[in-house]
């Protein structure tokens, strides 16, 4: 059972580096709109993978809560 554990954390701290690296890059795609007018198209692709990694991580959230006592 702890490794189980241990993997699931490990996914849940990349989870949580992805994301991170979302917010900045979505910082990065506000300016550029903000100072062009235009909104660049890599906002479509970066939704959608951030929803990705959002599902993913509540999925590890809910496994590793079954695995709790």
């Amino acid at each position: 059972m702890d490794g189980m554990l241990a993997a699931l954390h490990a996914e849940l701290r990349n989870a949580s580096r992805q994301v991170n690296a979302f917010g900045v890059n979505l910082n990065q795609l506000v300016r550029h709109a903000n100072a062009h007018g235009q909104v660049p198209e890599s906002v479509t692709w970066l939704a959608a993978y951030c929803f990705q990694v959002v599902r993913r991580t509540e999925a590890v959230i809910v496994e590793l809560g079954r695995r709790l006592p």
